[in-house]
């Protein structure tokens, strides 16, 4: 599996009749028994959406094999040094 939880991705053509052709998303769930299916949550709502098995928002979440998308930016990972700079700096304004 190429993609991770946190990517976003664009949809490259229409898949089960539903055409979300360059619509862009975020993976927010991976198959399971290593097939190549993701649950993606779409920037915007459609018809035929669901949530992501309540993972993600209501109408805008939908499964689709890796192939059918590509990577639009990859998931950042988290600077744990600005990260505790940060709340090292709250806490000493509080």
């Amino acid at each position: 599996m190429s993609y991770k939880i946190g990517d976003r991705i664009k949809v490259k053509y229409e898949f089960d009749g539903v055409d979300l052709t360059d619509e862009i998303g975020t993976i927010i769930k991976l198959g399971n028994n290593n097939n190549n299916q993701v649950c993606v949550e779409f920037d915007n709502e459609f018809e035929e959406g669901h949530t992501g098995d309540g993972i993600g928002k209501s109408g805008h979440c939908r499964w689709g094999n890796e192939d059918e998308f590509i990577l639009f930016k990859k998931k950042q990972p988290i600077d744990c040094h600005k990260l505790n700079k940060i709340l090292c700096l709250k806490k000493a304004t509080v």
